[in-house]
């Protein structure tokens, strides 16, 4: 689970995400739930679409384990329709479950931006 740095970026600004990242076991990632972004008085809600995702894994930190580098998945604006593309970046591996720091990546014509996030890395059947 990806979940938005609680301090908004100014007073008029915030950022609030909860998108699930989930690991079955065959190893492939799915990615669920939604960004919201404010600025002023206008709020973009982006969803996570259901389609393919694209993990990256390594032994970062050389203690014999894999673990998630990285995970790049599609965001769509439930008004209008467009397309995002999110990566989640771990500051560390996430070689085994529980809570770590991690930025969020947007990409986008007008909502782009890079996020601080708190990554919960959960893995099916482990």
């Amino acid at each position: 689970m990806v979940t938005g740095d609680d301090t908004p970026s100014s007073a008029d600004d915030g950022f609030a995400a909860r998108v699930v990242v989930r690991v079955d076991r065959d190893g492939l990632a799915r990615a669920g739930g939604n960004v919201r972004l404010r600025a002023g008085t206008s709020t973009t809600v982006l969803v996570a679409e259901q389609g393919p995702t694209t993990a990256s894994c390594a032994d970062a930190d050389r203690d014999g384990v894999g673990g998630l580098t990285g995970l790049t998945f599609t965001l769509r604006d439930v008004r209008t329709g467009e397309q995002f593309l999110a990566t989640v970046v771990p500051d560390e591996e996430a070689d085994r479950a529980g809570p770590r720091r991690a930025t969020l990546r947007l990409g986008g014509s007008r909502t782009g931006g890079v996020f601080p996030v708190s990554l919960t890395f959960r893995a099916d059947g482990r």
